[in-house]
Formats: C-alpha cells, structure tokens, sequence
C-alpha cells in the first residue's frame, strides 16, 4: 500500500503501480524522470491510484447480474401477487358491501340431473376486482319443505372458467321439490323451481336424506347423540326441520359442518354401525297401535328377507317396557341406546307421521291410523305368521277362552254356566305386549269386538278360533276376516250382517260401543266350532 508521503519497501513493484507504470523515486535513490504527458482518463487513474480498473468485459457482466437479478425479483412479485388473487380472493372483497362487479354477472340457466344442480353464468369485464374471483362472489341458496342449505365456491364441483362464461355444479344432499336461488353477494341473479327425486352423487361422508312413501325419512352417514338427537353432518351450511314421527313427536336435527370420517376421528366416544338401521321412533300406549305402527313394519321391512344383508334395530323417544317389546324379535340385533353413527337408516312412519320432504301439516289421529291399518294389512301373509312364530312363546291350551272387555262384561258369566270346565282369561291390555302376545297365542278360542283388539288375533296359533262380534251399524265389516287371511286361523263372526249403516273405517271408529243382542244359542255354537277345530289337530 503506497502511503501518502512514505516508501515502498517492497522488492516488487504493486500491481496498480505496475498498471499505472510508476517508479518510486525514492526506489531509484533519484527523482523520476520527466514523463510525458498523460491523457485524462490516465490523469484521473492516477489521482485514484487504490481503486482497480475492470475491463469492459467484467463492467458489462456485473451490468447484466444486476439486471438479471431486478428482473427475477420483479417476476417474482408480480407471480406471488398474481396468485393471491386467485388463492385468497375472498380476504380481499370487501363483505361490507355488495360488489360493484355483481352488475357484470347474469344468470344463463340451472339445471338439474338426479340430484346434482348445474349453473351456468356470463361473467363481463369487472370493475373493482378482477374477474378471476368471480366464483367467490356467488353462492347458491336451496330450499326445501324440510331444509334450508348455502353453498359457496368451496362446494362448486367441475367448475369451468372459460370467461366470459363459467359454469359449475353443487350435490345437493336432501330429496324434494326445491327453490334454487343464484347470488352474488346479496344481489338475486335469479332462481329456479327444481326436483331431486333421489340423491345419488355425494361427497364422502355427507349426510343424505331422502323420503318416500313407506319411510318418512332416509338418512346416509348420519349420527344420533346421547339425547336421541340426529347429527346431520354436512359442510355447507344448512338447517333442518326435525323429523315427524307422532301426531305430536319429533326428533331435532342439528347440522355439524363436517364429514363422518372426520366427526368420528374428533368423537371418540361414537361408534360406527355398518349395516343398514331400522329406526323405530316414538311411544305409545295403545297396544293396536304398538302392533300396527312398529312391530310389524320392524318386523317386514329388517327380517323378510327385503334387505341384502342383516339388519340392526334401534328405537328412539321409547320408554323401556317398550324395549323389551323390541327385545323379542330383535334379539342381539336391537341396539343399545348410546352415541352412535350409522352408514344407512330407515325411519318408519306410523299413523301420526308423513313423508319427511313434504311441508308440515295438522294430522287426523284417525286418518293416519287407518292409513296405517290399511299398509300393514297389505304385508304378504308370511309376514304375519312368521311375526307370530317369532314373536309369541307359549303352548297351546284346550279350552282356553280369552275375551275382550264388551264379551267379558256381557257373556262372561254365560260362558261360565255353559262351560265349566273352560278357562275363561279376561284380556288385560295394560301389560307389556310380549304377555299378551303369549297370552293370546295360548288360548283355543279369543272372542274379541272391535278392531283395536280383533287384530290381536294374529298372535293366536294355527289350532285356534277367533269369534268376532262388531258393533251396531258396522255389522257389515269383517276385521276378524281379514286379519285370518294372513294367519290361518279359525274364523267365526257373528251377529253378521250384509249391509250397514257404517261406510268407512273412519266412521267405525267414531260408534259408540253398542252391540246387538246376542243370543246365548249363538254364542254356543261359536265356541263348540271353536273346540271342534281344535281337535282336527291331535
């Protein structure tokens, strides 16, 4: 280094002096010589004799790295702001406001097929956002008699984005006839009436829920929690109606914004059943109604062989004497109630409940129950004798008389004096079902007088008679008839008439529990077939 006054000690000249061709005097012990003149480019190096000169080669490299490297930072920050638009654009809307951009978009058509909804829209050049987020501004609102759902561009499915026009689907998870409306933002771009008559394409893990007529509810990945509530997992927002399963009984759905693979993975305390679920909803006191509104159709629809696989049971709103009425023809196959999740499950209607996708509305007791009569009467014969077999666990007794409250208040004393050596049982129907059941199924004869207790006569055994009576004005209908056709029993009216009064099972219901007289003659004969007829069987 070449101080400012001092010498260089160094037996080689520095590079820069040998660049700039000095001498140092004082290495020459004289002065320097004379030197002609320099340029100025070489005047100026000289007054700066420290700093190196670069070649026009590294001056012109050095000038492109630079270049290179603005260049590459530029693109760099035009790529990450370019896909924040496209990846975040929702943080980005102002949700104040509606946009200005929704006056650019039109509505082309809604369409459906099977459960998926197609939406087509025209998309013009926008004016606040860029037109990329589009999506983000739209949602689709559908409602049902029974649910109100929102989807957002994160339930679009297959969306198309060849602008000036985009297109996409949402699935659609519950059945019926519904309003689709298109929005963006708040503003209505328009609205369609359309029909999912079933739901066949679903996200994983979604619960669905259809209707029909033999169940009011279908329910696909779906949960009940410890209350007996229904958890009906889906990610778009949504709400429910609760299910109708009584004239006044219902069971609430409430909606968890998520998939069943990941409720049960944050639910530990959920178990998953695989096979379809038959669920049996409500409670009720009257034992006709027990029969015709829950055992049987259980009975039909999880162990006739209609299912492709075994079937479980679970009830629900049922206190537990009517458990262990289930207990009987569901064995291992009645499920504990606890918080449970299932693949598939059916709810059962009965005379005070609907079809689920239809709107809500005031039920006649009386039609529900004789629409229920009437759907259970037209099960095949083999469901009724198997019921029976399955159901009833006792030995026929010789000369066993079971009679109902009118024979037990009117003949009951009768019967005594004709047949002493009887046993005459009155029939009790405020015990549990299953001892009625195998009460009934004992007797050689069951002398009953009106429907609600005719149709306990499906318990009785093949070697049996069923002696029915009716009440004034309907001596024309023959419950006791039709419920033989299904069982194979014995069969003896009396009192028959071939025209009455009554024209419909409505207005039989409403008559006063009058009878005509029967004579003491009739009643003998009715029970002296009935003996006679068990005995073709020893």
């Amino acid at each position: 280094m070449i101080e400012k006054h001092g010498l260089d000690k160094s037996p080689e000249r520095s590079k820069s002096q040998e660049r700039l061709n000095v001498t140092p005097p004082e290495a020459e012990g004289e002065q320097p010589a004379e030197q002609p003149p320099k340029p100025a480019k070489e005047e100026k190096q000289k007054a700066n004799p420290e700093k190196e000169v670069q070649d026009p080669f590294t001056q012109s490299w050095v000038a492109y790295y630079k270049t290179s490297w603005f260049v590459l930072i530029a693109f760099l920050v035009f790529i990450l702001s370019n896909r924040k638009f496209q990846t975040a654009n929702t943080s980005l809307i102002d949700t104040t406001r509606e946009a200005v951009d929704c006056n650019n978009i039109r509505l082309l058509s809604i369409s459906t097929n099977d459960n998926k909804i197609f939406v087509n829209l025209e998309i013009e050049e926008f004016i606040e956002y860029p037109r990329i987020i589009a999506p983000s501004l739209i949602h689709i609102n559908i409602e049902t008699p029974i649910s109100t759902a929102t989807y957002t561009n994160k339930q679009f499915w297959d969306l198309n984005e060849s602008y000036p026009n985009i297109s996409f689907c949402i699935l659609q998870t519950v059945s019926g006839i519904a309003k689709a409306s298109v929005y963006c933002q708040k503003h209505l771009l328009g609205e369609s009436e359309v029909n999912i008559p079933t739901v066949k394409v679903f996200p994983m893990g979604w619960s669905r829920i259809v209707s029909n007529s033999q169940f009011p509810a279908v329910l696909s990945d779906f949960c009940v929690d410890e209350n007996e509530d229904i958890i009906f997992l889906s990610p778009p927002a949504m709400e429910l109606r609760p299910i109708q399963v009584g004239a006044s009984d219902f069971i609430s759905i409430q909606t968890n914004h998520t998939s069943l693979p990941a409720f049960l993975s944050e639910n530990k305390n959920y178990e998953l059943v695989d096979e379809p679920v038959v669920f049996a909803a409500s409670s009720t006191s009257e034992k006709w109604m027990l029969l015709f509104d829950y055992l049987l159709p259980v009975w039909y629809n999880a162990f006739t062989g209609i299912e492709d696989q075994p079937v479980k049971i679970r009830t629900l709103r049922f206190n537990n004497e009517t458990k262990e009425t289930f207990a009987r023809i569901a064995g291992d196959k009645l499920l504990i109630n606890k918080p449970q999740c299932y693949r598939l499950g059916r709810f059962l209607n009965n005379q005070g409940s609907h079809a689920y996708n239809q709107p809500y509305f005031d039920i006649d007791d009386m039609d529900g129950m004789i629409a229920k009569y009437e759907q259970v009467m037209r099960y095949p014969g083999g469901v009724f004798r198997s019921f029976r077999d399955r159901y009833s666990h006792s030995e026929f007794k010789k000369k066993r008389i079971i009679l109902d409250k009118h024979f037990m208040n009117q003949f009951n004393s009768t019967i005594s004096e004709l047949y002493p050596d009887a046993e005459i049982i009155p029939l009790v129907l405020d015990q549990p079902m299953y001892k009625i059941a195998d009460e009934i199924h004992s007797a050689n004869i069951f002398m009953a007088s009106h429907l609600t207790t005719v149709c306990l006569g499906i318990f009785l055994s093949e070697r049996a008679t069923l002696i029915e009576a009716r009440p004034m004005d309907a001596e024309c209908y023959t419950f006791g008839g039709d419920i033989v056709k299904h069982t194979g029993v014995n069969y003896i009216p009396i009192g028959i008439k071939e025209l009455c009064a009554c024209n419909n099972l409505k207005e039989y219901f409403s008559l006063p529990y009058l009878y005509q007289q029967l004579t003491k003659q009739m009643i003998k004969d009715a029970i002296d077939n009935g003996f006679e007829y068990a005995d073709r069987f020893q």
